[in-house]
């Protein structure tokens, strides 16, 4: 589950570095965004992730088949679905503990928890999720500031380790060894 920014077409290299690891990748495409019809919103987002995951138990996938990985606001969604059928594996890169606290922290002078609909409160959903859990951050991130991810970190349940990637900001990740350090993690896990 992608972030904010643009479309799947520009996560083509994540999506070739895991299939060259072995894994099969499906990247379903948010409402509102890449062409498709629709207003983006977090229940909406929710909607489209619970489609593509039937789409996938339709054709053999069960959800012990499937790891959930998420971007940034895809950690949201990614965070979501692992509450709802509970995956071995859940990737989360750049994650952050709500909306309302991202919000609090950039514009601490408006009353988010009053202005915002769109939570994605995953800090209050992720102590749900029984899967193992790797959170993947740049140091250098400064539109989700790595205090988010370690707080948010926190509170998973283990098993879960935390990767800090040197120099990374927040969509460059790839380019200072996210994939590869993904991969191990997976390929470790899913050997146990």
């Amino acid at each position: 589950y992608h972030g904010n920014a643009a479309n799947i077409a520009y996560r083509a290299p994540m999506a070739a570095e895991m299939m060259q690891h072995g894994y099969g990748v499906m990247m379903p495409e948010y409402r509102g965004f890449g062409g498709n019809p629709g207003t983006p919103t977090e229940e909406g987002f929710y909607a489209d992730a619970r489609a593509a995951i039937k789409w996938l138990e339709e054709k053999g996938y069960g959800a012990k088949r499937l790891i959930p990985y998420g971007e940034s606001i895809g950690t949201g969604v990614a965070v979501q679905i692992a509450t709802e059928i509970q995956p071995p594996l859940l990737v989360l890169q750049s994650p952050f503990t709500s909306f309302v606290d991202l919000a609090n922290h950039y514009v601490p002078v408006l009353p988010a928890e009053l202005m915002l609909k769109d939570r994605y409160d995953s800090l209050a959903k992720i102590g749900k999720v029984r899967s193992a859990v790797l959170v993947i951050h740049g140091d250098s991130d400064t539109v989700i500031p790595l205090e988010f991810a370690k707080r948010f970190f926190d509170a998973a349940n283990e098993p879960k380790q935390f990767i800090t990637l040197p120099k990374a900001g927040h969509n460059d990740m790839y380019q200072y060894g996210a994939g590869p350090r993904i991969s191990a993690w997976m390929d470790k896990q899913l050997k146990k």
